[in-house]
């Protein structure tokens, strides 16, 4: 049996995001959309403040004359995780509207 995963993501359901993937549990019944909304929402609120963090922290000319470059490209590949992190919370908190 195949599932309507597009259907499903538009039911109310609980997803998380991960790494590169995200869970949706569908729950209409079962979760409170409005606490949902809530945790993503500070969800967001943390990750926009880490990527602002990291932005400041790859444009600091100190930073960069100082640190190995190994330490510079994970500080980079941080950025890029939070940063699409970031774009599929928001895309998931519009589908509660």
């Amino acid at each position: 049996m195949k599932l309507d995963l597009k259907n499903i993501i538009r039911q109310n359901a609980v997803v998380s995001v991960l790494k590169d993937t995200e869970v949706v549990i569908p729950m209409e019944s079962m979760v409170d959309i409005r606490v949902e909304k809530d945790r993503i929402m500070k969800e967001i609120d943390q990750l926009e403040s880490d990527i602002d963090r990291l932005e400041s922290r790859l444009t600091d000319s100190s930073f960069l004359g100082k640190a190995p470059a190994q330490v510079i490209s994970k500080e980079k590949e941080r950025l890029l995780e939070r940063k699409d992190r970031l774009e599929r919370l928001r895309q998931r908190i519009m589908k509660f509207d």
